[in-house]
């Protein structure tokens, strides 16, 4: 049977001096889980390195541009690399989780560490098993993101729909928009419709919308290109969705400015 994880290394509880730094600009050629059980500064793709308290999670994607060394004495934590035989995973990827407990990811890294190195029979079924497990409990003890303030939280999603309007082509999912506060997508969506009555999948789409309008009424691009502009991969999907939103074509739009 094929399995939709093969685990290709896993510790737990793994220990590194106080000295310890880890850089990777390239990421890792596979998918890699951390779970950090000290204090540890991170730096992730081109953001600016921040402090990440234990009891955080984060699953790497390939290729993913990462740092780590531990703050406040050595640093311990529980890691997997892994490859799926899909990106249908299920927790989010590239962003900071905080489930609400953690001893569960201990004890299934420390199973899945076990059986890989003790290849019992049907090691590599059960392995994948335990991946399964670990991610679906995750899933359902996820919280929020500690922020000291709900006014600062405010102010950081403010800035992010500020953003948003600048440089719509920037944004083609909520992951994206996620991402930008390190939050989950789920909670995120929660949070943007209380603060701004619209869910960020419609803003996306307004944001767009807007900046479509404003390329077309200098009437120096084409449907094409203004479409291209604003962060549409397929020109007729551009089309459609502004019609929607516009009762018009972009062309039409055009013609009548």
């Amino acid at each position: 049977m094929n399995n939709p994880y093969t685990v290709l290394r896993a510790r737990h509880n793994w220990s590194e001096r106080e000295d310890f730094v880890l850089t990777r600009p390239a990421g890792t050629d596979d998918y890699l889980f951390l779970h950090f059980k000290s204090p540890v500064l991170f730096t992730l793709e081109a953001s600016a390195p921040q402090r990440i308290e234990a009891g955080t999670c984060i699953l790497l994607t390939p290729h993913t541009p990462h740092g780590f060394q531990p703050l406040e004495g050595p640093l311990l934590h529980d890691w997997m690399h892994f490859l799926p035989d899909s990106d249908d995973i299920e927790i989010d990827k590239n962003v900071f989780l905080y489930p609400a407990e953690t001893q569960f990811i201990t004890e299934a890294v420390a199973v899945i560490e076990q059986e890989l190195l003790s290849c019992p029979p049907h090691y590599e079924e059960m392995i994948a098993v335990e991946v399964r497990r670990l991610f679906l409990n995750l899933e359902r003890r996820l919280s929020p993101l500690p922020v000291p303030t709900a006014h600062n939280r405010r102010e950081a999603f403010e800035a992010l729909r500020l953003d948003l309007y600048r440089h719509p082509e920037s944004y083609l999912s909520t992951t994206d928009m996620a991402q930008k506060v390190q939050l989950s997508r789920s909670r995120f969506s929660v949070l943007y419709q209380e603060f701004f009555r619209i869910p960020p999948v419609r803003d996306i789409i307004r944001a767009r919308t807007e900046r479509a309008a404003y390329y077309l009424s200098l009437k120096c691009h084409s449907v094409a290109e203004v479409a291209e502009l604003c962060g549409y991969r397929n020109e007729y999907h551009f089309i459609r969705q502004f019609k929607k939103e516009t009762g018009k074509t972009p062309g039409m739009y055009k013609k009548l400015l």
